[in-house]
């Protein structure tokens, strides 16, 4: 009796071992997929820094401690006309499908103040680390960052 009690604690434990792994097993899949795509948290800015030596361009969304709050920032260089230009972030979107962030920005002026006319490029994350921007609707050419 008391080898039958221990053969049928293995294989239950065997088969509950068996059941946590196949559950995690399908539970990677989903997180895989996840990378693809930005998270509805990033909606002020996805973290990281944005590049292309090519066409000359980098920007970065910054998150700045301050009396109202935390501010997000957008820092935006432009090298081959050595040009460095900040913005706020206004109505920022994620499309439906989660691959398409849709970045709208106010540029800050010398004065600290900011200007009337709000600016627009979308994001889409091809993979982790991959992206192609669309810089405006006037430039319709399309960046790899």
């Amino acid at each position: 009796m008391n080898k039958a009690f221990k053969l049928i604690t293995a294989t239950v434990a065997t088969a509950a071992v068996s059941f946590g792994l196949a559950l995690a097993g399908s539970t990677t899949a989903a997180t895989a997929h996840a990378a693809n795509t930005f998270a509805s948290s990033e909606i002020s800015g996805p973290s990281g820094y944005f590049y292309n030596s090519k066409v000359g361009v980098a920007f970065h969304w910054k998150n700045i401690k301050t009396s109202n709050g935390v501010q997000t920032m957008m820092i935006i260089g432009d090298f081959k006309t050595p040009k460095f230009t900040t913005g706020i972030p206004v109505g920022n979107k994620i499309s439906k499908n989660k691959r398409t962030f849709t970045a709208n920005y106010r540029q800050i002026t010398s004065k600290s103040k900011l200007t009337k006319t709000t600016y627009s490029f979308n994001l889409y994350k091809l993979s982790t680390n991959k992206y192609q921007v669309k810089i405006s609707k006037k430039l319709s050419k399309i960046y790899d960052f």
